[in-house]
């Protein structure tokens, strides 16, 4: 009987830390003159965190969780500084899903500075939350006098929770 009950409390303690396990992606990129790109791929019935930071001319910076195998709650946080950025990140969870993109474009001489980002969430029983700071600045005007260029799309489902959405955007050029 001893036997049973221990052999039953180490299948629960089994459970319970099976329960709270996660996939966690920490990326730190710097490229000055050239290009960075991350993709991350995150799956499995976990909590999903995914931190990346780029540094460089040209940033891509994709991060997908729960595509394959849905997960409990995702997290994403994406940070880039540099003259072309693009972010993007597709987020499905049983529970809640939480995005933060912060795009810095720098064009300075080397003309129009350019964000792109886009994100895509669904969560189940959980929140959507998203958070995108873009602020494109340059020292010269491209065609048409544009030389600073934002864009964010944002596409929230929650079938028993909420969605909440928030975008600023400012795009400097002379």
């Amino acid at each position: 009987m001893i036997r049973k009950l221990i052999l039953a409390a180490t299948a629960l303690m089994a459970l319970s830390v099976g329960a709270q396990a996660q996939n966690t992606v920490t990326t730190t990129q710097v490229n000055l003159i050239g290009t960075n790109t991350s993709t991350t791929t995150q799956n499995g019935v976990t909590n999903s965190s995914a931190t990346l930071s780029q540094l460089g001319f040209t940033n891509t910076g994709v991060a997908n969780q729960g595509q394959s195998i849905i997960s409990i709650n995702n997290s994403n946080t994406m940070t880039q500084n540099g003259v072309f950025n693009t972010a993007s990140t597709a987020q499905s969870g049983f529970g809640s899903n939480g995005n933060s993109m912060t795009q810095t474009g720098l064009g300075g001489t080397t003309g129009a500075a350019q964000n792109t980002a886009t994100a895509g969430q669904f969560a189940v029983f959980g929140d959507n939350g998203s958070s995108i700071s873009q602020t494109t600045s340059s020292d010269v005007a491209g065609n048409n006098g544009v030389a600073a260029f934002n864009h964010a799309m944002v596409g929230q489902t929650s079938l028993l929770g909420n969605n909440s959405s928030s975008v600023g955007q400012l795009a400097n050029s002379p």
